[in-house]
């Protein structure tokens, strides 16, 4: 499956006689080119070009950033939305590449700040226009709970550093007020968290602490996890805690598999503490 150009001049899908325009990608208001569409491709080899680079990603159509750094094997592409960005990185992380597998993340953003004390009244096109003064928004946010209410945060993403800065520095000297209630908004650079992959099994180094990961005695156990019985079940007793006070908890369990019979269960109960 390729890009492949279309009738009308726009860049278009084909399989099999199946054909896609993949403007279609972009959802209605979406921007294109975003801080949100950056890849991150890591373990590249270091004799890549920038044209094997550009034709791995040439099936999700024409990039509009491509960056290597060939010494530290890395680099990075932004693609026309984010659609496109999250098929390509599905499809190509851990691809092999010249004997190297392929680690592709979503680049960090580095020009998004998170917006306190937001009145109830913001909407997220208030809240665009209010921080366009300071350059051009590419997404402008208000978070809502799971019944569409305000929450009083969101979040605003420029399309460069500087703006960022700038708003930042403004909403830090003096009171930055979107609506006529005098409620100056709190501004913070954004914590960057990655929610989406977490820290997979391949990513993890295999050191002594991996491979030892429980105390002395329960290194046996290859796999586990902790659960708590209620007394009742265990027709236990009251408990004296170290601090002198008589209390009935659940009792911690570790449930495990011995490395030497994998499949067989034990179970063991832990110290309190």
């Amino acid at each position: 499956m390729a890009l492949v150009p279309g009738k009308e001049g726009g860049d278009e899908e084909q399989e099999g006689g199946f054909t896609i325009d993949i403007k279609s990608f972009l959802k209605p208001g979406e921007k294109s080119y975003t801080q949100r569409c950056r890849l991150f491709v890591g373990n590249l080899p270091t004799d890549i070009t920038e044209e094997d680079f550009k034709r791995l990603f040439e099936r999700y159509g024409e990039p509009s950033e491509v960056f290597i750094n060939r010494d530290r094997g890395f680099g990075f592409i932004r693609l026309e939305s984010r659609t496109l960005a999250e098929i390509a990185k599905a499809e190509l992380d851990g691809t092999i590449l010249k004997s190297r597998p392929l680690r592709i993340r979503f680049a960090t953003h580095g020009a998004a700040l998170t917006v306190k004390n937001l009145s109830p009244v913001v909407s997220n096109e208030l809240l665009e226009q209010a921080f366009s003064q300071f350059g051009p928004v590419e997404r402008a946010v208000v978070v809502v709970d799971d019944r569409g209410r305000a929450t009083g945060k969101g979040f605003v993403e420029f399309a460069a550093k500087p703006p960022a800065r700038k708003a930042l520095e403004r909403c830090s000297d003096g009171a930055f007020l979107l609506t006529t209630t005098p409620r100056p908004v709190v501004v913070e650079p954004m914590e960057q968290f990655d929610d989406e992959d977490g820290l997979p099994e391949k990513l993890m180094q295999k050191t002594q602490q991996y491979h030892n990961p429980l105390p002395e005695h329960l290194r046996l156990t290859k796999s586990y996890s902790i659960i708590q019985l209620p007394l009742d079940h265990q027709q236990a007793q009251g408990v004296n805690h170290p601090h002198g006070k008589e209390f009935f908890p659940c009792i911690p369990l570790v449930i495990g598999y011995w490395r030497e019979e994998p499949g067989t269960c034990v179970c063991t109960s832990l110290p309190f503490l």
